[in-house]
């Protein structure tokens, strides 16, 4: 009943049942990257904990800025990968294991009131974690129009000018 007389208003005042003016097609979002509800929560959590850890580094190592940086970006990344995979990637992992000690220590010690200290953990544990993912991030960001020809020369599979 509800739906009905929902998709037949056409937008423009009249709510009269001309079905010519609505067409299924224009209500369907788009979806390019095929991502999940979650994994598109999972990608605004990461945002806000990137931004939140750069303010809160930018306001004199905020602790504050910095706790709730690094909570929404472990929860970002668990909705971003999923659960299972999360653990299998970052904890059972024999080669990321001590980067995500680093991470989690630092993390501790930016609650307890050390902030610089907590920071420097955290990136050393973002380092080790992350490491092989950047090339892959240089390649994306090097496929954007307006900022790909300044990551186009950190990208090593695009051509080099000659010297």
């Amino acid at each position: 009943m509800f739906s009905s007389s929902f998709r037949s208003y056409s937008g423009n005042g009249n709510n009269n049942n001309n079905r010519s003016s609505y067409n299924s097609d224009t209500t369907t979002s788009i979806n390019p990257f095929n991502l999940s509800d979650f994994q598109k929560i999972g990608i605004g959590l990461v945002l806000i904990g990137v931004l939140a850890n750069l303010l809160g580094v930018l306001l004199f190592f905020d602790r504050g800025f910095i706790a709730i940086g690094n909570i929404s970006f472990v929860f970002g990344i668990v909705l971003l990968i999923g659960i299972r995979p999360s653990i299998n990637s970052f904890i059972l992992s024999k080669n990321r294991l001590k980067g995500t000690i680093c991470f989690f220590i630092g993390f501790l010690i930016v609650i307890y009131g050390h902030a610089i200290i907590g920071t420097l953990f955290e990136l050393y544990g973002y380092y080790v974690l992350f490491f092989n993912f950047i090339p892959t991030i240089i390649s994306y960001l090097s496929n954007i129009p307006v900022i790909g020809s300044v990551f186009a020369m950190f990208n090593s599979n695009s051509q080099r000018l000659p010297e």
